[in-house]
């Protein structure tokens, strides 16, 4: 039987979406195919910043990628009933890397 995988603070988060959205970073992921590499150095830099818990490239990717569909369907469901959230501070971010985003 398989868990959910890795839980993600709120502040955890936001901090990936920050790596994320580093203009640099955003070049590298835009001109690599294979992109691993990028994720496992994104990995190194987040667990420099949450030592007590260790994250690898493929838990920070998926993460990453649940974070995007979040936001697609906070957005979509904007103005319906159930929609406003506590990660107001989130959806912020991401309107910023989405927006942003080639």
């Amino acid at each position: 039987m398989t868990g959910r995988g890795v839980t993600f603070t709120l502040l955890e988060s936001e901090t990936l979406a920050e790596l994320w959205a580093n203009g640099e970073i955003k070049k590298k992921f835009n001109s690599m195919v294979h992109n691993g590499k990028i994720w496992d150095d994104l990995a190194k830099e987040f667990n420099l910043l949450y030592p007590e818990k260790t994250r690898n490239g493929t838990q920070l990717k998926t993460k990453n990628k649940a974070l995007k569909k979040w936001y697609r369907d906070y957005k979509k469901g904007q103005g319906k009933s159930g929609t406003a959230g506590e990660r107001d501070d989130l959806w912020d971010l991401m309107d910023s890397v989405e927006v942003g985003k080639n």
